[in-house]
This record gives C-alpha cells, sequence and structure tokens, in this order.
C-alpha cells in the first residue's frame, strides 16, 4: 500500500519512496516519477537531484544550462538503502557477500561499505578506497604474513589486483544505488558512479560555477579561486581561506556589490549593507577533475568521490551570525563612540 511507503519533500512536494520499484512517486499523482537510474549519485549511493520545481520533476543534466533556471534547485538526497531501511534489509539480508580470495585468505566482498573483509577475522578490512582504482581493477600492496594492506618493503609482500565492484558483486551494487542490475552489468565502478555526461562538458572545457546570491564565479583550479567571467582576475582566493591541518575553506566575507571577497577594515563603525558571510565546498569538491589535473592525483579516486557537478550555490548567512557586529560594537567603544539604543550596526538597518 503505498500509505506503508516513507516519504520524502522534494521542495514541498511529497513523493513516496519506493525501493522495490526503484523510484520517487508523486503522492496524489502515481504517475509523475522520478526513476532512480536517473539521478546522479554519489559514492555512498546518496542522490544529488536536479529538482525542477514548476514541473515536480526531474531536471536533465544533458540539458542543464550555466546558471539552472529560477525554478531549478540541486537537493541532497540520502541513499535508498537510509530512505527504507525496512523495505531494503530483506533485499541485502537476502544477497549473500561474495567472495573474494587473496591467495589461501578468504575475504567478503561489502559493496556496501566498499571494503574486503576476512571471513576469519572480520576485524581485519581492506578498503577499496585506499587501493589503486586503474580503471578496470584494483591494485594494492598486501602482506601474505599480515593479510592486510602494507607499504613496507617485505618479502611477504605482492600486489594484488581486485576486480571492479560491479564485477564482484553487480546485485549487491544494483542494490545499493538503486538501480536494476542490467544498468549495472558491463559498467566499471567509476562508470556507475561518476555521470559520464557531466563529466564529458567538463572535459571538453566547460568550467563550473558558483553562485553567491545573485553573483555568478568561475570556479578556476589553476588560478586557485573563483573569478567573474571574461576575467582572469581572482576574486575569492582559496589560499586565504584554507584551513591549518585540512583542506576545508572557511567561510568568509562577500561584497555582493563589488563582487569580491571582503576584509573589514581596521577601525570599522558600520558594515556596509552588501555584506554577506558565505561558505562554500572545498576546490576538491568544486571542480575534482581540475583539481586532479592540477595536483596530480588520481580520476578515478577524486570523481568517485566527489561526482562532478557544474552548478553550486554558496552558503549565505545572515551577517548577524558572524562576528562583525561585536567587532564593531568594541570599535565604537575604543573610538568613544558607544551604541546609542536603537542606533543601526548597518547602514539603514539594525542587526
Amino acid at each position: 500500500m503505498p500509505s506503508q511507503l516513507p516519504t520524502i519533500d522534494l521542495a514541498g512536494t511529497e513523493f513516496f519512496v519506493d525501493v522495490a520499484l526503484k523510484q520517487f512517486r508523486q503522492a496524489g499523482d502515481p504517475l509523475n516519477t522520478i526513476q532512480f537510474n536517473d539521478i546522479q549519485r554519489r559514492v555512498d549511493a546518496s542522490f544529488i537531484l536536479a529538482y525542477d520545481i514548476k514541473s515536480k520533476g526531474l531536471y536533465p543534466w544533458e540539458n542543464a544550462s550555466k546558471p539552472y533556471p529560477p525554478h531549478v534547485i540541486e537537493i541532497d538526497v540520502p541513499a535508498p538503502h537510509v530512505l527504507d531501511p525496512v523495505a531494503f534489509e530483506p533485499i541485502h539480508r537476502g544477497h549473500p557477500r561474495p567472495t573474494f580470495w587473496i591467495g589461501e585468505t578468504a575475504f567478503e566482498v561489502d559493496v556496501f561499505n566498499m571494503e574486503l573483509i576476512e571471513k576469519d577475522d572480520p576485524g581485519n578490512k581492506i578498503r577499496f578506497g585506499w587501493m589503486d582504482d586503474h580503471g578496470d581493477y584494483y591494485e594494492f600492496p598486501f602482506d601474505r604474513k599480515d593479510k592486510t594492506m602494507s607499504f613496507l618493503q617485505s618479502d611477504d609482500r605482492v600486489f594484488v589486483r581486485v576486480p571492479q565492484m560491479t564485477q564482484l558483486d553487480p546485485v549487491g551494487m544494483a542494490n545499493k544505488h538503486g538501480l536494476a542490475v542490467h544498468y549495472v552489468l558491463g559498467k566499471t565502478d567509476f562508470e556507475l558512479m561518476v555521470d559520464q555526461t557531466l563529466l564529458a562538458r567538463r572535459k571538453n572545457g566547460e568550467l563550473p560555477t558558483l553562485r553567491i546570491g545573485d553573483t555568478e564565479l568561475v570556479v578556476d583550479i589553476p588560478r586557485d579561486g573563483l573569478r567573474e567571467k571574461g576575467s582572469t582576475a581572482v576574486v575569492v582566493d582559496f589560499g586565504r581561506l584554507r584551513a591549518h591541518e585540512d583542506d576545508v575553506l572557511s567561510p568568509f566575507y562577500f561584497d555582493t556589490k563589488t563582487a569580491r571577497a571582503w576584509e573589514p577594515p581596521a577601525g570599522l563603525l558600520s558594515i556596509p549593507d552588501s555584506i554577506v558571510m558565505a561558505k562554500i565546498p572545498p576546490e576538491e569538491a568544486l571542480d575534482p577533475y581540475g583539481y586532479a589535473i592540477e595536483h596530480h592525483v588520481s580520476q578515478y579516486g577524486i570523481l568517485k568521490l566527489h561526482p562532478p557537478l557544474l552548478h553550486f550555490r554558496a552558503e549565505v548567512y545572515d551577517i548577524s551570525q558572524s562576528g562583525l557586529p561585536k567587532l564593531v560594537q568594541a570599535n565604537r567603544l575604543s573610538f568613544n563612540a558607544p551604541e546609542k539604543e536603537g542606533e543601526p550596526l548597518t547602514n539603514g538597518k539594525r542587526i
């Protein structure tokens, strides 16, 4: 019964999650469906849905303009087995894990967690993400004595080739991604996880874009930042946003009037109306293909981890959520200009 199916809200419209039929089906309009096969997926099998609010359906990736029309938004949707674990569990439970042998050691193939698990020692796991993906097979150094991955030189170390997960367990991969098995057969893991149409567009020179409010900027990995269309000048410098030990980009102030990153000047006494606080994904997520080329890393690995997209929107926060109001207050006190009751901290607005 449809009423027994879980539902998901897509921009105000309720859809049933039908794992058996591998589709989202609009409540009240069963003919309007969104097939799992047609949606871009991440490595964890979650969806990246380009949703058309007007038609209440999927906006075709191959027809995606730059930027999207105002009525098209991107929605992150959990994987099928997360959306409906009750219905999904019998599918998963009824499918035994295949066995992969390395010498005389048996490993179970767990495509859901993307790892090999030693049968006699389930705590010994080798993740596919640690292996080198050569396109049609994986490879990694294996210690025959310790029965695990090893990068230490040893007489016991050998290099092991592992077939693609789509070859090792096509049924499991189909279940994981909510697809029909025939859709998986003949594909590599890379072909299944990465939208090949979008990747081709990126390889043909189409650069990703990112919107901050109404400002559209181009992601330029070689220049290490964001720039305006038709200009080579970087207006948001990634290098100035990087956190200390990792690649996460810190939130930053952005001037929507000048279309560039903004830093509060010394002695700031009021906040311009055009200033917002923005947060954007790291470079490898904004342009994984360009990042792989620039930094000489495996395209297979990074593109599976960050499937290519061509349009992004920054998270924009109200400036009141930043430290600027307190900075202005402190500056006013230091300049003997204490804030008066009801006096605005921004031009024409109190925050």
